[in-house]
């Protein structure tokens, strides 16, 4: 039975190794890549040593973890900012429903890191700790290969769930531009060391508006059905940005299309269609009439000059008014002038 404990442990131990490999592998953009493969679970990776030693250790022996059992394995994929010049802004885009168009939102502050996704891993010892007397129901026992199996399962749906969720088209982007000094994606292990929780300050997490004037960016959670172990039952779990498209723009740029969008309401307002107006204006002016004949009537609605016809254009942020065909309006406005007496 100790042999089966120890092997038990061994591959518990793999299942968080394995999970940081796929991971890291699908999201981390620099080419740091290791010549070592792990090749657990039928599923070859680069092993990494940014899963150090130190936060391997709680994980290395299961079975001899203190209750409550061995701490959840949090990892996250961060979006790694630059250090930016005066000019530039880390933006948020967004698209219009109906993909009319985008929107783009400053960060504010900027962050040292965006999460992306978070991948939380976690052991439920509790139904083992009861044939021990302890609270808790007696598992079924579970043959180590079955387990084996189980686990290629799951890190095969991993290993393709990490190529649909929206990150992975920014991976790929970024994963071309890699050392052009911008945006970059890293994998790390969150962890509860003082140096840990001073970069959790420097991190937007899901929780965080990305401006003082806005909500939340969206997230979305995935869960994993769960897999039974000798030792209690891992259950793995994925949140992450719904849209993680984020851009360094030029400060100028950003305020220049702010300027623009207010300018365009602003010439929106109380704005009346040029055929409505005219519409209500012969109508006012026919009902005004009364009793007069046809042509008379015709000759009323039609003596006016027609309304001049304006061009608004929009250009650098300035609206510059272009009055176009003034002339020849005019001229045959007074044509319809010269008809009506013609006709009385």
């Amino acid at each position: 039975m100790s042999n089966d404990i120890q092997k038990a442990d061994q591959i518990a131990f793999h299942f968080y190794t394995k999970l940081f490999y796929t991971v890291n592998h699908a999201r981390a953009t620099d080419d740091a890549a290791s010549t070592r493969v792990d090749k657990w679970f039928n599923l070859e990776t680069p092993d990494s040593d940014l899963f150090s030693k130190d936060s391997r250790e709680p994980y290395r022996s299961i079975s001899l973890a203190p209750p409550p059992g061995p701490p959840p394995l949090e990892i996250q994929v961060l979006l790694c900012v630059p250090e930016l010049g005066n000019n530039q802004v880390l933006v948020h885009t967004s698209s219009f429903e109906g993909g009319q168009g985008s929107s783009r939102l400053r960060i504010e502050p900027t962050p040292r890191y965006v999460l992306l996704e978070t991948w939380t891993l976690e052991m439920d010892t509790q139904q083992v700790r009861g044939r021990h007397g302890g609270a808790g129901e007696e598992p079924a026992d579970v043959a180590l290969p079955i387990i084996y199996k189980h686990g290629i399962v799951l890190f095969r749906s991993v290993f393709s769930l990490l190529r649909v969720l929206p990150a992975w088209k920014a991976y790929k982007r970024l994963k071309r531009r890699i050392g052009r000094n911008g945006l970059a994606i890293r994998v790390r292990v969150r962890g509860v060391g003082e140096s840990e929780l001073e970069m959790d300050r420097d991190v937007l997490g899901f929780d965080t508006p990305p401006s003082p004037t806005h909500h939340p960016l969206p997230t979305s959670t995935h869960t994993f059905p769960p897999v039974a172990h000798l030792l209690g039952t891992f259950t793995l779990s994925t949140t992450y940005l719904t849209a993680p498209h984020f851009q360094l723009d030029e400060l100028e740029s950003l305020l220049s299309s702010k300027f623009i969008s207010l300018d365009l309401n602003s010439d929106l307002e109380g704005f009346i269609p040029t055929l409505d107006k005219n519409r209500a204006r012969d109508l006012v002016s026919g009902s005004s009439l009364g009793g007069g004949s046809g042509v008379s009537g015709v000759g009323g609605g039609m003596g006016r000059s027609p309304p001049r016809a304006i061009a608004r254009i929009i250009s650098g942020g300035s609206t510059i008014v272009v009055l176009a065909y003034e002339h020849a309006l005019n001229a045959i406005g007074g044509g319809y002038q010269a008809a009506q007496r013609s006709l009385r």
